[in-house]
């Protein structure tokens, strides 16, 4: 998710709440059984970071794409003013989201700020102990 352009993440989970949202209730159920896959090859982040930061890139970009207004976007689209329908979904994509995810987060008992907390536990520092252990070669 790091790597990923997040205006395009956006606009997929844009069009993943709207499936959830269709009347047909085959695909509205298929959608929200979508699943999320994750590829934790980050070569020089720290993987537990880096992690961390891809779900936060993803729930940000679901909680953006909540905020698009559907029906002004159905009807700039049916008006096939492609020009109002992109200001629309900028607009969402530029809503500032920290704040309430940090809020919900706290409010399910979680890190608001979980790459922070991470970096500054111990928990941390003893992985990098560990790796560096790991990594060192003997010398004969």
């Amino acid at each position: 998710m790091g790597a990923i352009n997040p205006f395009q993440l956006f606009l997929i989970f844009v069009e993943v709440v709207d499936a959830m949202n269709d009347p047909e209730p085959a695909v509205a159920l298929a959608a929200t059984r979508v699943l999320h896959k994750i590829d934790i090859a980050f070569p020089i982040e720290d993987k537990v970071a880096a992690m961390l930061r891809s779900v936060i890139a993803t729930q940000t970009a679901y909680a953006k794409a909540l905020l698009v207004s559907r029906d002004e976007l159905a009807d700039a689209r049916e008006g096939g003013d492609v020009v109002r329908a992109h200001c629309i979904l900028q607009g969402a994509f530029e809503t500032d989201v920290r704040d309430l995810l940090a809020e919900l987060r706290a409010e399910r008992g979680a890190p608001a700020a979980p790459v922070e907390e991470y970096l500054a536990s111990d928990d941390r520092g003893a992985r990098v102990n560990d790796r560096i252990s790991s990594s060192s070669v003997e010398t004969v």
